[in-house]
């Protein structure tokens, strides 16, 4: 199977080399401030340059990425419609995208030079002047013979964000309540000690409150420490970057958060390779550290210094409580051009040894997230979608406890295709049809939609969708509006959702759940730097009921 993948890989590049040569790009980095099953809401928009069917790359801090698509923008903020709908990350999870870098061009007309006046004497002081830039060459920058500031010469500056975070759901079902309030703050401090580093700090105090019938109730608060390091070098001074500290790693990501310290470099050509070395604290909400140590190493193969074209492989080695544990490998390929196929696959593949118990000995995907599309001109795009997912076994406690049967067979298989077309200038049609398996069931599941913009009003978003699904144990039917209505401070939405799933096996009195769902939001940012997400959600079945609030306050410094 990995051979066969293998070379579909190099076919497909080989295809495509040729659309490495396209327009430079721009990494931006940015943010989630709200999030449902399927879709969120990032602090960035048209403002930072982000247009609607821009991609969006995800980098949680258990270091499995995921990606999504830019469906509503406004000002400062945008909607992004996630590839995998089962998906609802915590607020605050990092992200990234890359624009074209076309987009921050600026033409300024030259401003018109005044004709001189005929028989007017020109001063002495102007004849003993002579022109001093022999040296410059049409084409080159402005500042070419400028120096620039070494990153110890520059100011110290910090940059940032403060944020709360509230959420409160109360459902009718035993009277049961759940509340969570977060605080926290992401800072960037640069040359505060003068000798060019960079200080990252996230953290963040949070308090539970979980009233439950039984004697399972919660209330604690926590202090979590996600991330602080101190980096140096990494410039175009200095191709080598070191970091120490709590961190997501840098070179591959993919390989989560560390404690302790991280070395990579970067060649002429646009290519990276490093390695780090520290502790895996536990993916869960104590983040607690020092019982699994990890050693990784990596290589990123760029094709120029654009990085539209990169391939990469990485190894990590871990052990739990000083024993041999995991050998994962991670391969990623992207060829993301402005104008031609977009192609992009991320694999995670476990070795297993005569040692491991419940695994074959040899190499195993334990995960792979491709994709490959296009967007033309005119607004059409095409895209699929491939997503595999099981568990690896493992001494760390990276998931639940998981029985041995569940180790052997549990994996679920998904297979994608979306279309989008515009049907006239304001008017957008859009399908989707997948399928799916895993170790009990299969089936498929198709939407169709429709989005309506600036008809009625100027920034007014009409968005339709109908949906299904059917598998060998149930089945699901129902239908989504949406109502977007942007401003000059943000957007407010009204969204209504109905659908049935009706469960196989059951008698008629009870093999129906229907379901309303309805949710009234609303982004607002300001030009001093706040930004306002929050939302009313009432959620309706056939005997209970449930109302969920949510607020996401930050702060810009």
């Amino acid at each position: 199977m990995l051979r066969r993948l293998a070379w579909i890989w190099m076919l497909l590049l080989a295809s495509l080399a040729h659309a490495q040569e396209g327009a430079e790009t721009v990494l931006l980095e940015l943010r989630v401030t709200n999030a449902q099953a399927g879709r969120v809401v990032i602090d960035r928009g048209s403002a930072d340059g982000i247009v609607e069917g821009d991609r969006v790359r995800f980098l949680p801090r258990g270091g499995l990425p995921f990606e999504g698509r830019v469906l509503q923008v406004g000002e400062r903020s945008a909607r992004v419609e996630l590839d995998d709908q089962t998906i609802a990350p915590e607020l605050g999870t990092r992200g990234e995208t890359r624009l074209p870098a076309a987009r921050f061009e600026r033409v300024v007309p030259p401003e018109p030079r005044p004709e001189a006046p005929e028989n007017v004497p020109v001063p002495r002081a102007a004849e003993r002047w002579r022109n001093r830039d022999d040296d410059y060459r049409k084409g080159q920058p402005l500042l070419t013979r400028v120096r620039p500031l070494r990153p110890a010469e520059r100011p110290a500056s910090l940059s940032g964000r403060v944020y709360l975070i509230a959420d409160a759901i109360e459902s009718s079902e035993d009277d049961r309540t759940s509340q969570f309030y977060r605080t926290g703050t992401s800072l960037l401090y640069d040359n505060a000690l003068g000798r060019g580093e960079t200080i990252f700090f996230d953290g963040e105090l949070n308090w539970r409150d979980f009233d439950v019938p039984d004697s399972d109730d919660q209330r604690k608060s926590r202090l979590r420490i996600d991330r602080l390091a101190v980096s140096f070098g990494g410039n175009r001074f200095d191709p080598a970057r070191v970091q120490f500290g709590r961190f997501l790693q840098s070179g591959m990501p993919e390989f989560g958060v560390i404690d302790g310290a991280e070395w990579t470099t970067r060649t002429d050509s646009g290519s990276r390779f490093g390695a780090s070395l520290g502790f895996l604290p536990e993916p869960d909400a104590e983040y607690e550290t020092g019982v699994d140590f990890q050693g990784a190493a990596f290589y990123r193969w760029s094709y120029d210094e654009s990085e539209q074209f990169t391939a990469a492989a990485g190894f990590q080695k871990s052990l739990h409580h000083g024993n041999a544990d995991r050998d994962l490998f991670v391969v990623d390929v992207r060829l993301l051009p402005s104008d031609s196929w977009n192609f992009v696959t991320t694999a995670w593949l476990d070795l297993y040894t005569t040692g491991d118990e419940f695994k074959d000995p040899g190499v195993e995907p334990t995960q792979v997230l491709s994709r490959l599309g296009r967007r033309w001109d005119d607004g059409r795009s095409l895209e699929f979608l491939y997503l595999h997912t099981q568990f690896p076994e493992l001494e760390r406690n990276d998931y639940q406890p998981v029985l041995g049967a569940q180790l052997e067979n549990d994996h679920r298989d998904r297979l994608a295709v979306e279309v989008r077309a515009p049907l006239s200038r304001e008017l957008r049609a859009s399908a989707r049809l997948g399928g799916w398996t895993d170790e009990d069931d299969d089936g498929f599941d198709a939407q169709l939609g429709t989005e309506l913009r600036d008809a009625l009003l100027d920034g007014l978003l009409v968005d339709l969708r109908a949906f299904l699904s059917n598998g060998q144990f149930s089945s699901e039917i129902g239908g989504r509006a949406l109502l977007g209505l942007a401003d000059a401070h943000g957007t407010w939405t009204l969204e209504y959702e109905l659908s049935n799933q009706h469960i196989n096996g059951f008698t008629s009195a009870n093999d129906d759940l229907p379901q309303h769902r309805v949710r009234f939001g609303r982004m607002h940012s300001t030009d001093s730097g706040w930004s306002l997400s929050a939302h009313v959600e009432g959620m309706f079945w056939d005997r209970e009921d449930a109302l969920a609030l949510g607020l996401y306050l930050q702060r810009s410094l």
